[in-house]
């Protein structure tokens, strides 16, 4: 069912104008921004490292995969403009899913893998979903379990696919997601949709009792990937990512940010410090970045070493309260810590770079920078009333 009737946030001319001059809106869907990063870097490298669902491959066979996956929602009905949602870990077919659905024109509606089937059920509902896609289980949770609560009175629903289904047996309304890979023609190339159409709807739990939906367009949500691409909290080392991709800054860090810029994507299911360290240092890669529990467990992990220190140089923290004592803590320990302020809305309203003074990037994170001049306008964490942000969302009516 077509999100079209989905009415975004008019955006005064004037700054619509303003935003494409200075190249924050861009006019490109997000599908063929993402198929231009893959085709241009096809050589680079995708790993998945996890115990259950390994995955190592290029961004050629990635995008192969996902051309595919969009061929096979094509064929089982689902058309630029519906809405296709998805609950996984961090595996590979959560970035094919997420992939091919841009590619389709589809909109992109994830939802973290650790919601109920209460808070799913409502998602698929509320945003009138047509393809849903899931795993069979992961560690001790079984989705197919919750299946038949998640897709009770969800009349919108057409396509049910399951990652990880094996030899169970499925609903009859389901179908393993290696079948809707292989029951279309694969797509040539990413539509191209009307750039200020929804792309992405994202809920958040917010203050209120059901999750709401958050709307971005293909502008807004490609401006605030060059915004956070930008402030490169990350530094340039390619980095190891354990923030679900279900949640907004794991979809942007993890699936996103790394194609932006050309890296190797590197992402992780299970965020066991002891495993994390190992492959940091195989892989030589930088890791903690996102709320402090991740730098925290591997600076108190008794298996680090200097040689990890050499390359989990720089962070980005945010979503959480970011103590001073541990900004203070990581720098003792030659960690450079951006400290960053967000929302679903608009997830990077204030940020620092790590060229910044310690104080700008440890204590005042809502006096930090949203762009540079470079870049294009500051952002300010508490806009006055009526004022429009290139990256920011719409909030879905409830």
């Amino acid at each position: 069912m077509s999100l079209q009737h989905l009415h975004t946030r008019a955006v005064p001319s004037h700054l619509a104008a303003r935003y494409r001059q200075d190249g924050l809106w861009a006019d490109v869907p997000l599908g063929v921004m993402i198929d231009q990063a893959l085709r241009a870097h096809g050589e680079q490298t995708f790993q998945v490292h996890s115990l259950e669902r390994p995955w190592t491959g290029s961004y050629a066979a990635l995008r192969r995969r996902a051309l595919a996956l969009a061929g096979g929602l094509s064929a089982r009905g689902v058309r630029p403009g519906d809405a296709v949602a998805f609950q996984l870990p961090n595996w590979v077919e959560a970035a094919v899913t997420y992939y091919a659905t841009a590619f389709l024109g589809a909109v992109v509606v994830p939802i973290v893998h650790f919601y109920g089937p209460r808070e799913v059920s409502y998602i698929l509902r509320r945003t009138e979903v047509s393809a849903f896609i899931t795993a069979a289980g992961f560690g001790r949770r079984s989705y197919l379990d919750d299946l038949a609560e998640v897709c009770q009175d969800v009349p919108s629903l057409s396509v049910v696919a399951i990652v990880g289904a094996d030899n169970r047996t499925l609903p009859a309304q389901a179908i393993p997601f290696e079948a809707l890979e292989n029951i279309g023609v694969p797509l040539v190339e990413a539509t191209r949709t009307d750039p200020d159409s929804p792309a992405i709807i994202a809920y958040t739990s917010g203050t209120t009792a059901a999750p709401k939906g958050v709307i971005h367009t293909h502008n807004t949500i490609c401006a605030e990937a060059n915004q956070l691409g930008g402030m490169n909290a990350g530094g340039d080392r390619p980095s190891l990512t354990g923030t679900p991709v279900g949640h907004f800054m794991g979809m942007q860090g993890g699936l996103q940010l790394p194609l932006r810029n050309g890296q190797p994507v590197h992402l992780i299911d299970v965020w066991d410090p002891a495993r994390v360290l190992a492959i940091v240092a195989k892989h030589g890669l930088a890791a903690g970045s996102g709320s402090a529990y991740f730098l925290g467990s591997l600076l108190d992990h008794p298996d680090l070493t200097d040689d990890h220190m050499r390359h989990i140089r720089h962070v980005g923290l945010g979503g959480a309260s970011i103590p001073a004592a541990f900004t203070e803590k990581a720098a003792a320990a030659g960690v450079s810590v951006v400290r960053m302020y967000g929302s679903t809305e608009h997830p990077s309203i204030t940020g620092s770079r790590h060229e910044d003074d310690a104080r700008s990037r440890w204590l005042v994170p809502d006096r930090g920078r949203g762009r540079s001049r470079r870049d294009g306008p500051p952002h300010d964490h508490r806009p006055e009333k009526g004022h429009h942000h290139p990256g920011r969302g719409e909030h879905q009516r409830r």
